[in-house]
């Protein structure tokens, strides 16, 4: 064997010995990370990339670097994930979530809306991101600080963990890592230290120092705060329910772990007092295989809310809410969409006032985990409205609590400036809470939707709920007026003031409006035939007036009499009456106005007849059985006793007065009479360039829709509008925003209730190909964006996914004088 040929032999036994070395090193590493250690995963990861630029470490390290909370090393290794071969496309959304906290909201918006784009364009957690970076929302976030006064507990927090506090009995508890050393920590960020404590309860007597109205307290001596609660788990966070006698807690898994060999969080129970409980025991909804956690039980002992990433959620940890039934725990009730997220819902706290704050990282924030408020209304959860600057920062805020008074209390931070990891905050409000509802002054019913207006505030964007209502905050010692207006109603203000008022209280604000200008809309349905009155015939009204759309439904009476009231001026009007057995009656029309405030109702008669049709009828009516399947939008009776009826996809059937039936297509050329259709299909639509009205060839594709949504009456839309990047962000914006009320109105028309359409426009926000601001486009790409897209929200019928496709054929409509590369936009 020569020199040469014994010297490769070395070298490839040495290049296989490294190479397995590796590998071992990376396998090692993926089962720590399993088992939440990733202190060790991170360095040998790090060795890993010392001698190797492996993918899988890449993708490895960020991934631990994201669950331990270190900001920017997350940031940097994501970066280099993101331009990897195929990188993981979660990878994109977390990249953005770094950025963000790292105070890059432009380039965090940018990398939301690729993965919106690329990746899942209905995740609710990139799209509160995105809308998070918006400058207006951002602004809003940040003018809160002089709401609240925070400062650090320097007394109680030391460079361990402090976090989780809760106020028992007048004084402070809360959960510290200070004590014993072992390798891992809690639920959602891992200590990137070599040791960590174990997480105990501890307790502090708080004595109160000056005035009632400064809420200032002194702390005592952090002590244990019971031994029944100190244990070789981790010990919290706890609750207290029942006048403090039932004690509600977080600790490992005392069965040990799962079958994947990880030891979750279970809330066990026990009873009694700090020197007397009663032994653990476990609530019925807990899991070996995943974790239950953060309870908090309302006053009276009986609703019980905690967090869990049990199987069946939105994404992440959840938050549920269980009721004590008969002694027993119910089955956990997810809280619903609108509080739960992709991200992670956490550390919920009930307040007497009927308040649930919770922390989240998957709606509108600064960054990381933001505390946020919502309340029940008739069992549904309002949507949530985030705290805002200085209780919230760009880093993890959490586990927030406040006294009966909602004056002064508590939450969790790892911001900069503590003494390390997780620590105490207290906080004083200098406001008073202002909850102002807009309401119709005739019937009393709640205004959603309408516009609220006041110098008081820098938050620009007050719209009313669905409940009519808005919440915000108010400095102390100050007046304010505030205006609200809707569509069809005359403005209204009110002025308030917030002097002499305690910090912490609630303010309640009504502001009524009157109606601007109004008609009865009325008449008597007949058998066209016959002229008998038709009653139970259901009668639907639609209106739609400069953006605003309205549907409103009632039944014919014994005599056939229907009427609407308060149906505004100046709108589009349609009509439909619809009963079995008969065709549909419609009726459209429009009401012009220049009312003025003391002008009078009017009254519009539409008096629609209907024709009765099938086995059912008497000879002299129809008796058309083959009309059954189809799918009626208009019946006109003709002078020569015929019927005509226009059909949900433009065909016109016209039975003469001696049964004989022709078919005629949209464009009013005889046909045969044609087959079944086909299957709907879900595709999107186009529109010439600067235009929103809906093009001939788009019509295919809305009536399929049509007749998807009357196959399935459960099933909710939502339409999103594109333009392509030609002309200015503000414009488009506005522009894509008719396109969709363009869409609703033809959906409308079709008997399609409001209720079950959502709309947005995006602009030119999100392109379906990279002609976005100075890149040179062909019509036909340009053409690709100006587009509407179409998601089921509710009820995904078998067979189809859900989303409508961009169909194989696009019809490009000339465009004359348009640029082909879009200016570049710089504000």
């Amino acid at each position: 064997m020569t020199r040469t040929t014994f010297a490769i032999i070395i070298l490839s036994l040495l290049c296989t010995s490294f190479a397995h070395s590796q590998n071992a090193k990376l396998k090692r590493a993926e089962k720590l990370m399993l088992k939440h250690n990733y202190t060790s995963s991170i360095d040998l990861y790090l060795k890993v990339l010392n001698k190797s630029n492996s993918a899988d470490a890449i993708i490895g390290l960020a991934e631990c670097y994201r669950r331990v909370g270190n900001i920017d090393e997350t940031e940097y290794w994501y970066s280099r994930v993101v331009q990897l071969d195929n990188p993981p496309k979660k990878s994109y959304l977390y990249y953005a979530m770094a950025l963000q906290q790292n105070d890059r909201c432009d380039e965090a918006k940018e990398w939301a809306e690729k993965y919106l784009k690329e990746v899942e364009s209905s995740n609710t957690q990139a799209m509160w991101l995105v809308k998070s970076c918006e400058e207006s929302v951002l602004k809003g976030l940040q003018v809160s600080g002089k709401l609240y006064q925070v400062e650090a507990l320097d007394k109680v927090n030391t460079e361990n963990d402090e976090f989780a506090p809760q106020i028992y009995k007048g004084d402070l508890v809360f959960v510290s890592s200070r004590e014993q050393m072992i390798a891992e920590k809690r639920f959602n960020r891992w200590s990137d230290q070599e040791a960590k404590s174990y997480t105990e309860l501890f307790f502090v007597e708080r004595a109160q120092v000056g005035d009632d109205e400064d809420q200032q307290y002194k702390y005592g001596e952090a002590e244990k705060f019971t031994k029944y609660l100190s244990t070789k788990y981790h010990d919290g966070p706890v609750a207290f329910g029942n006048e403090g006698k039932d004690f509600y807690y977080t600790r490992s898994n005392m069965d040990g772990k799962g079958d994947d060999g990880i030891v979750r969080l279970k809330i066990y129970q026990s009873k009694g007092a700090r020197t007397k409980l009663t032994d653990p025991r476990s609530l019925p909804f807990n899991s070996n295989a995943y974790s239950v956690m953060h309870p908090s039980v309302s006053e009276d002992g009986e609703t019980l809310f905690f967090a869990s990433d049990r199987p069946g959620g939105f994404g992440g940890f959840d938050l549920y809410v269980s009721y004590l039934e008969d002694g027993r725990w119910s089955p956990p009730v997810n809280l619903g969409p609108t509080v739960n997220t992709e991200g992670n819902e956490v550390f919920p706290y009930y307040h007497r006032s009927g308040t649930l704050y919770f922390a989240s990282n998957g709606l509108v924030g600064l960054g990381g985990l933001d505390i946020h408020m919502s309340k029940e209304n008739y069992g549904t959860w309002q949507e949530p409205v985030n705290l805002g600057y200085p209780i919230n920062t760009r880093y993890d805020d959490f586990a927030f609590v406040i006294n009966d008074e909602q004056s002064q209390g508590y939450f969790s931070s790892n911001r900069e400036g503590g003494k390390g990891g997780d620590d105490l905050y207290t906080f004083t409000k200098q406001s008073i809470t202002v909850e102002l509802i807009v309401f119709d002054e005739k019937t009393q019913i709640p205004l959603e939707g309408a516009d609220v207006f006041s110098p008081c505030s820098e938050i620009m964007d007050l719209i009313t709920n669905i409940d009519g209502k808005i919440y915000m905050d108010l400095p102390l010692n100050v007046g304010c007026d505030f205006v609200a207006e809707k569509f069809g109603y005359q403005s209204n203000a009110i002025r308030i003031s917030t002097m002499d008022l305690i910090a912490g209280k609630n303010l309640y604000v009504e502001i009524p409006l009157k109606s601007s200008c109004s008609y009865v809309v009325g008449g008597t349905i007949i058998d066209g035939l016959t002229n008998e009155v038709i009653q139970d015939a259901k009668v639907t009204i639609k209106t739609y007036s400069d953006g605003e759309f309205d549907e409103q439904y009632t039944q014919t009476d014994s005599a056939g009499f229907y009427e609407f009231l308060d149906i505004q001026g100046d709108s589009e009007v349609r009509v439909i009456v619809e009963k079995d057995g008969y065709t549909k009656g419609v009726s459209t029309f429009s009401i012009q106005s220049d009312c003025g405030q003391d002008q009078p109702q009017d009254d519009l008669v539409q008096s629609i007849p209907l024709y009765c049709f099938g086995e059912n009828c008497p000879d002299n009516e129809l008796g058309q059985g083959d009309m059954n399947d189809e799918c009626v939008k208009d019946s006109i009776f003709k002078e020569d006793g015929s019927i005509e009826l226009v059909l949900c996809d433009d065909r016109k059937k016209i039975i003469s007065s001696d049964g004989e039936v022709a078919w005629f297509d949209a464009e009013g050329n005889e046909i045969e009479q044609p087959g079944q259709l086909g299957k709907p299909q879900l595709v999107h639509i186009y529109y010439d360039y600067d235009d929103a009205r809906i093009r001939r060839d788009a019509k295919p594709a809305l009536q399929d829709l049509v007749r998807l949504m009357e196959g399935y009456p459960e099933m909710k839309i939502k339409i999103t509008s594109h333009t392509d990047a030609r002309g200015k962000k503000n414009y488009n914006k506005s522009l894509s925003k008719r396109r969709a009320e363009s869409v609703i109105k033809f959906l409308m028309s079709r008997g399609i209730a409001k209720s079950r359409l959502k709309a947005t426009g995006m602009g030119e926000e999100l392109m379906i190909n990279d002609c976005y601001d100075g890149v040179e486009c062909t019509e036909q790409q340009h053409q690709e964006n100006r587009r509407t897209e179409f998601i089921i929200t509710e009820y995904i019928p078998s067979g189809y996914d859900g989303q409508s496709k961009q169909p194989d054929v696009i019809d490009v409509k000339p465009c004359k004088d348009c640029p082909s590369a879009p200016d570049v936009e710089t504000n």
